[in-house]
């Protein structure tokens, strides 16, 4: 089994320019703690994480009091995901077997269930997350 045959090809993406609003409400949507951000020929040029969004919430490192908070959640709504960016985060190419998989789902940080699957130009071609993985291994366990 290769990361090809494990990887969800149908998922959301976010572009620099759309605001961290966007970005939580995609995060909510779609209940992901980590999405993609693409850039031009769909080149993944980082992510965005739901630690992030609420770092920025909590702009000033503190715990804001009830108006400041709000007027924080409001400023997401001009802040731009390619202000927030994160450059790391795990990926293989499609030809990636699954042991190179797991093992990265092993060595990974605490929290950390996403792997994009890029082509040799960095071109987004999937994503595969925790439950991807146990999903594809579950069925081929099924059919051995």
């Amino acid at each position: 089994m290769l990361a090809a045959n494990m990887m969800n090809a149908d998922f959301r993406r976010l572009s620099p320019s759309q605001t961290a609003l966007d970005a939580l409400d995609l995060c909510r949507a779609e209940r992901a703690a980590l999405l993609p951000v693409v850039g031009e020929g769909d080149r993944l040029i980082g992510v965005v994480s739901a630690y992030a969004l609420v770092k920025e919430v909590l702009s000033n490192g503190r715990s804001p009091d009830a108006p400041e908070f709000m007027r924080n959640i409001d400023g997401l709504a001009v802040k731009k995901v390619g202000d927030i960016i994160e450059k790391g985060f795990l990926s293989v190419l499609p030809d990636a077997p699954a042991a190179q998989v797991a093992a990265l789902f092993l060595d990974a940080a605490p929290g950390v269930e996403t792997i994009f699957v890029l082509d040799n130009g960095a071109r987004l071609l999937g994503v595969i997350t925790l439950w991807d993985f146990f999903k594809r291994l579950s069925a081929y366990a099924e059919k051995a």
